[in-house]
């Protein structure tokens, strides 16, 4: 009876434990995200803080797609540019199969942003910010708002909206 209870307890638990999705559109969420966040080589990223941010984006892509590779060295060098001074972050959220691919995609583009370490892609809802296709990027603001999306609904409208948007926010 008492290994009933228990098994009851533990199923209950993790029922509830795999209920409770962050809502990345409450800022303060963001901060629970960090967590996940790593580089290219797969190492946790030290000193990211990413309510220090006015504006995150994030990328949807694969090594596998063409069209994200003809996409992401422009990305790079946007972001080698503007991140710091822009005060955003760009997280990379992969479609790739394995973390070897993934890992390889960042290093060969030099990818200078975090990305959702693959093994723990099942712990962070940011799916639901996604198109259906890729190469997606999306701006959201502080209070995660999303500001920008390659998706206008079902149109896709590529990947370069999000960095119009975030020059005109900037007033380039």
């Amino acid at each position: 009876m008492k290994k009933l209870a228990f098994i009851m307890l533990l199923l209950c638990f993790c029922v509830n434990a795999k209920d409770k999705k962050v809502d990345y559109t409450k800022a303060e969420s963001w901060k629970s995200l960090e967590k996940y966040l790593v580089n290219e080589d797969g190492r946790k990223i030290k000193g990211l803080d990413l309510s220090k941010k006015d504006y995150v984006m994030i990328y949807f892509s694969a090594s596998w797609c063409p069209p994200c590779r003809k996409f992401t060295p422009s990305l790079v060098e946007y972001y080698n540019k503007y991140a710091e001074k822009d005060k955003f972050e760009l997280i990379f959220y992969t479609s790739d199969r394995s973390e070897k691919a993934s890992e390889k995609y960042m290093q060969d583009y030099k990818m200078p942003w975090p990305t959702v370490k693959f093994s723990k892609m099942k712990y962070v809802d940011l799916k639901k910010y996604g198109g259906n296709g890729i190469p997606c990027l999306v701006l959201i603001d502080k209070e995660g708002k999303v500001l920008a999306h390659s998706y206008e609904g079902k149109k896709y409208r590529g990947p370069s909206v999000a960095l119009k948007k975030m020059d005109e926010l900037m007033g380039r």
